[in-house]
């Protein structure tokens, strides 16, 4: 296996491995690849990627004699540095080029995704992806939104922006007659529903969707796909999500 300890370098990686490993594994911590073993407390990844990102819990990590090796709680996404030599699981991470630059890959899907941050309607954010080769993304299942869930949250706060705001994000689906059918603009099957309560509502008026995110300012936050609420296509949105099939 030509591959490395996983290195994460932003939010959403750390979320999403960290929610990833409730399927695999049953105890509390596993082995990230970030360690100090080439210079005591100077912290580097096994994959030689910048270490650019962190997630240490509280008081951690503290000044050692070392080496020390990193591991993530599955709890929380928090990092501990420990004794490289006890037994803990492990996460991997094969470098296979299958999407462009910026773009995330999702093996369920096998399609790549981009959050892209500008305010623009939704005919206009549908624009910005096709000219990405892309359409505003289209979900059909419970880990896909999920997915796209850790994705959008990857966002900036703005100021004045507290922990319980929550931000609209563009997503693919629109209705052509009040409400009563919804196509995606990939022209997919629509076999996939996440309407938050008494949405969607006001026929004819509100004819395109967004997804709601929460701003995750803390660890721990309720990792569920988010509800879906239908707006004005010409409604100025900051956020939305492309989608395209990966590279062959």
């Amino acid at each position: 296996m030509d591959g490395n300890l996983v290195s994460i370098h932003d939010m959403f990686e750390n979320m999403f491995i960290s929610g990833e490993s409730y399927h695999f594994f049953t105890e509390n911590d596993f082995w990230i690849g970030a360690n100090d073993i080439q210079t005591i407390n100077k912290w580097s990844w096994t994959d030689n990627t910048s270490f650019d990102f962190s997630s240490w819990d509280k008081g951690q990590p503290q000044n050692n004699s070392g080496p020390l090796c990193v591991s993530s709680m599955m709890n929380g996404a928090r990092w501990n540095a420990n004794d490289c030599f006890i037994s803990k699981p492990y996460i991997c991470e094969l470098k296979v080029p299958m999407c462009s630059e910026g773009w995330t890959y999702f093996e369920s899907t096998n399609f790549c995704y981009k959050l892209i941050q500008h305010d623009a309607t939704w005919n206009e954010a549908e624009l910005s992806c096709k000219n990405l080769n892309a359409h505003l993304v289209s979900l059909h299942s419970y880990d896909e939104a999920l997915f796209v869930t850790y994705l959008a949250s990857n966002i900036t706060a703005r100021n004045g922006d507290t922990c319980n705001d929550y931000y609209q994000t563009w997503i693919g689906l629109s209705t052509p007659d009040n409400n009563t059918t919804w196509d995606w603009t990939d022209g997919t099957s629509f076999d996939y529903k996440n309407w938050g309560l008494t949405e969607p509502d006001l026929p004819g008026k509100q004819n395109c969707v967004v997804m709601w995110i929460r701003q995750p300012c803390t660890y721990g936050w309720d990792a569920t796909p988010t509800e879906w609420d239908n707006l004005q296509c010409n409604a100025k949105i900051l956020n939305n999500v492309c989608k395209k099939a990966r590279s062959v």
